[in-house]
C-alpha cells in the first residue's frame, strides 16, 4: 500500500514538473512572436482568404440557406403514430423541409402542414449534406421528385 502511495506521489511530481516546463515554454514562445504585424509584413503575406479556395467553390453552410429539404419515403412515425396528411390522408412519401426552426411536411398531393412535434435536431439527424441549391421551394420540391 505504501509503495503505491509513493509511486503515485512520484507520478504527480513528474506531472507537475512537465506542466511547469510546458507553461514556461509557452510563455517564452508567446513573448517571441509579435502580436501584430506591421503594414509592410501584412502586405507581403497573403491573407487566409486569398490562400483558400475562391468564394464560389466554398460549400454552403446551413446558416447561408433559407431552408433545407429532404425526401422521406418511409411512413413518418411521430410519437408512436403514423403521420397522415390532414387534407388527403396520404402517409408517404413526404418532403420534409425546415425554415429556421420550423419543420414542415408536404404530401404528394401538394398540401403543406406544419409539424410542431419535429424540430431542427430531428431534421439534422435524418438529413445528409447539402447536394443541390434551388432558387425557390417549388424548384426544390420538383428536384426531389414529388
Amino acid at each position: 500500500m505504501f509503495r503505491r502511495m509513493r509511486e503515485r506521489r512520484e507520478r504527480d511530481r513528474i506531472y507537475e514538473e512537465q506542466m511547469h516546463r510546458a507553461l514556461a515554454e509557452h510563455d517564452r514562445i508567446s513573448r517571441e512572436i509579435p502580436l501584430s504585424r506591421s503594414a509592410s509584413t501584412a502586405a507581403q503575406s497573403p491573407s487566409v482568404e486569398e490562400e483558400f479556395l475562391p468564394r464560389e467553390l466554398w460549400a454552403h453552410t446551413r446558416e447561408d440557406l433559407a431552408g433545407m429539404m429532404i425526401r422521406y419515403d418511409q411512413p413518418l412515425v411521430i410519437e408512436g403514430e403514423v403521420r397522415e396528411c390532414p387534407q388527403c390522408g396520404s402517409y408517404r412519401p413526404w418532403v420534409v423541409y425546415i425554415t429556421g426552426e420550423d419543420v414542415w411536411l408536404r404530401c404528394p398531393g401538394g398540401h403543406d402542414t406544419y409539424e410542431p412535434r419535429l424540430d431542427a435536431v430531428w431534421f439534422n439527424r435524418n438529413s445528409g449534406p447539402v447536394r443541390d441549391l434551388h432558387a425557390s421551394l417549388e424548384d426544390g420540391i420538383k428536384a426531389v421528385g414529388l
